[in-house]
């Protein structure tokens, strides 16, 4: 790239603290005269609407327009109450030729750290999605004019527009977020709104997407949802959640069994099951319906046949009744419990009634209801003495440790994690397939 590029910095100005738009020029001047980068020619535009006449989609369009008018092949959307870095020309200026809008880290305006917030890179349209809805994405960002102009077409005036603008973008151009800082801000909030994050949360439901990674020779397609962060996260970095678990399981399972996920959210574990264990059967039971589509589309994404439908949409308890589904942390199925509620849509049996035939293994993660599964499958377990892999919130590990004692089992294995633990247990007499070699020091 020898030609040198112009850049029109577009700032978008509406009511709001008076002595912002002036900290934000003065930042643009400083970062000119330290490096313009592979910029010919920096302009700073401020479009105002001190009268409050136009929305935020009129304004970009006005900046768009001018930064045309100017013949720059860039813009930079500099938010009004935040300033540039001042090695910001600097820092993008090796992404310019590669892609076609580049979103940066956001450190604190009076901080030296050389790293702050949304100190996470990714360069593709899932894990943008990731970043945009758990870890934050600013507004502040370069992109070339053709690209931002393409986004911002047919925007909607919605609460949701900077997500429409940001889905586009992201899909239709090659996009990149770097963790290099190239604004800063003191304090507030900043990344998408909720409204924000509802329209992607939306735009996933109907346009599903699937994260893909090879596992011991074999490709796997997990959904992404946007509704499981924890188990995601560990997904987009290429394996299955809590793998560790998952073998140490498959070590102890024979081929040929039939296993019972209790609790089978989007399909991490069924698949696991199904695909690496060799089982007859499996027999995911679920009551969330919007995780119950996610687990169906991941059966039919890994060519899974050994399925069983039954316990889709209902919920497995200590007796028969109804509840209703109760999200702990907002829009995350792995936070979903249940509510005693007669007029609840959930049905709720006892996993003896729910399941049919003998059972070999059995793993239960139930947002803390797993004592009352336990309860709900004590045919079960006395006649068939199934391994059972089970994850307890700590205020039930006295219950627990009771309820296994009464039952006769033992426990095999812990495996802890923040404010609960999973235990493979296992009945006494009982002896797993493999036995997996004890490591030494």
């Amino acid at each position: 790239m020898n030609a040198k590029l112009t850049c029109a910095v577009v700032t978008l100005v509406g009511e709001g603290d008076p002595g912002a738009l002036d900290r934000c020029a003065v930042s643009v001047q400083a970062a000119t005269e330290y490096s313009s980068g592979r910029f010919g020619e920096i302009v700073h535009l401020r479009i105002n609407d001190l009268g409050k006449t136009l929305g935020p989609v009129e304004l970009r369009t006005l900046g768009l327009n001018q930064a045309t008018e100017l013949g720059a092949e860039w813009v930079c959307f500099l938010e009004v109450d935040e300033t540039l870095c001042r090695d910001a020309f600097t820092l993008v200026a090796p992404s310019l030729q590669a892609y076609d809008a580049v979103w940066g880290g956001i450190c604190d305006r009076d901080s030296t750290a050389t790293r702050g917030k949304t100190d996470f890179a990714c360069q593709d349209f899932l894990r943008f999605f990731h970043l945009a809805l758990h870890w934050g994405i600013g507004r502040t960002h370069f992109a070339k004019t053709a690209a931002a102009i393409a986004a911002a077409s047919g925007e909607s005036v919605t609460r949701s527009w900077y997500a429409d603008y940001l889905l586009r973008l992201w899909h239709d151009a090659a996009c990149l977020k770097t963790t290099q800082p190239l604004s800063a801000r003191q304090g507030g909030a900043f990344g998408l709104s909720d409204d924000e994050k509802a329209r992607l949360i939306s735009y996933l439901t109907e346009n599903p997407l699937f994260i893909s990674f090879d596992h011991r020779g074999r490709g796997i397609k997990l959904p992404y949802t946007g509704c499981n962060p924890t188990l995601e996260r560990v997904q987009l970095r290429g394996g299955f959640y809590e793998l560790e678990d998952l073998e140490y399981v498959g070590s102890r399972v024979s081929p040929g069994s039939t296993i019972v996920d209790v609790g089978a959210n989007t399909g991490n574990h069924t698949v696991y099951f199904a695909v690496y264990l060799e089982p007859q059967r499996v027999i995911p039971i679920e009551p969330n319906p919007e995780a119950v589509s996610a687990l169906k589309s991941a059966i039919r994404a890994n060519g899974i046949d050994c399925v069983d439908s039954l316990g889709f949409e209902k919920a497995a308890g200590a007796a028969h009744g109804h509840a209703a589904l109760k999200t702990q942390r907002r829009k995350q199925f792995g936070s979903v419990g249940l509510v005693a509620d007669d007029s609840g849509g959930v049905e709720v049996a006892p996993l003896d009634d729910l399941i049919d035939g003998p059972v070999d293994f059995i793993k239960i993660d139930v947002e803390a209801m797993e004592l009352d599964v336990l309860m709900g499958a004590r045919t079960i377990v006395d006649r068939d003495r199934p391994f059972i892999f089970i994850e307890v919130r700590d205020d039930n590990i006295p219950q627990f440790l009771k309820l296994i004692g009464t039952l006769g089992y033992r426990i095999d294995r812990v495996f802890p994690d923040q404010s609960y633990a999973n235990y493979f247990i296992s009945p006494l007499g009982r002896e797993g397939a493999m036995e997996p070699p004890r490591k030494g020091l």
